[in-house]
């Protein structure tokens, strides 16, 4: 597939005129970056990380980030999980260190079941540790490259969401079909965030899916959701 500048001005112009407020729980390494560049976008960032506050703080947003970088504020993110899952928003999970770490994989996994996230989007080694349920390396900015393009598939149908692995090349699923993003550099994993050009342009996608992303919810269940995508989704990778 391909994208026309027009079609991305439009999406870009969209996010100017509806301003969406995003809700960032983020690390101390990448929550000023984070917040510039949603506001660089047009979107409007908070990074309200208290639980007492959060669901208060999310209700009023259009978007929610969860970073496992800052897992030390894991209730904050279950709290506004919740609250965004009840009402709508999309939500993007990062689950940075999950690929050296078994308590933040099983916090993520609980985390994914739990509030149903919208999209995934970690390094190669971290989605292929939430795949596996395994250890695939220690630190947060891996250049592992092996990764199963269909198992990702599979997982992201299972959970109804898009999931997508950064690196040199990007890997795009929404459970269906799967797209190869051919514009990032491997010499990403050397900048200070947890390869932080795909970590802080996690919060630009929030802004994009939150004004931009044409898909609906549909209950087929008490308490199973599913999400059904436009087609034209995957086309904003390409």
């Amino acid at each position: 597939m391909s994208i026309s500048e027009k079609y991305i001005a439009e999406l870009y112009n969209k996010i100017q005129e509806e301003r969406p407020i995003i809700h960032c729980i983020t690390n101390a390494v990448t929550v000023n970056d984070c917040a510039n560049i949603l506001l660089a976008t047009g979107a409007s960032p908070t990074m309200a990380h208290h639980p007492l506050e959060v669901e208060e703080i999310t209700a009023g947003t259009k978007a929610l980030v969860c970073n496992f970088g800052a897992i030390a504020d894991y209730e904050a993110m279950e709290k506004a999980g919740r609250v965004a899952d009840e009402l709508g928003h999309a939500i993007v999970i990062d689950p940075v260190g999950v690929s050296g770490s078994s308590y933040r994989r099983e916090k993520c996994q609980t985390l994914i079941e739990n509030i149903h996230p919208t999209c995934i989007r970690g390094n190669y080694s971290e989605i292929r540790a939430l795949m596996e349920h395994c250890s695939t390396v220690t630190g947060v900015d891996s250049g592992d490259k092996n990764l199963d393009t269909e198992a990702m598939r599979q997982y992201a149908d299972k959970y109804h969401l898009i999931m997508i692995a950064s690196g040199e090349k990007d890997i795009i699923t929404d459970g269906t079909a799967i797209y190869i993003c051919e514009n990032g550099d491997a010499k990403m994993a050397k900048i200070t965030g947890g390869v932080f050009g795909n970590r802080a342009f996690r919060a630009e996608r929030s802004s994009l899916l939150c004004v931009c992303w044409n898909c609906r919810r549909t209950c087929i269940g008490k308490n199973r959701c599913m999400w059904r995508w436009n087609h034209d989704v995957p086309q904003l990778f390409h």
